[in-house]
């Protein structure tokens, strides 16, 4: 099956992460997780409202940016091809 029809029916994934399996984004993450766990503990209830609101708007701000990250790239995956066709 050829890679875009992979694609269309969802066999892959064009935002597929694969970072996380790095031991050095690994260990980010948990001292990402080890610190928010800390900061969570001496929060009033109104502050961790507050700091979900902040942490869901910092994720919608990295799925927009990743789009348009995947977007660039593979714009220029296809103008790559594109040149590979012209030259001669």
């Amino acid at each position: 099956m050829k890679i875009l029809e992979e694609l269309y029916y969802g066999n892959i994934s064009g935002g597929e992460r694969t970072a996380e399996d790095r031991e050095d984004i690994s260990d980010l993450l948990s001292m990402i997780e080890k610190n928010r766990h800390l900061l969570l503990v001496g929060m009033t209830d109104e502050q961790k409202d507050r700091f979900q609101k902040f942490c869901d708007c910092l994720d919608e701000r990295r799925t927009l940016e990743d789009c348009q990250s995947f977007l660039a790239g593979f714009r220029l995956g296809v103008r790559m091809m594109a040149e590979c066709f012209t030259a001669g």
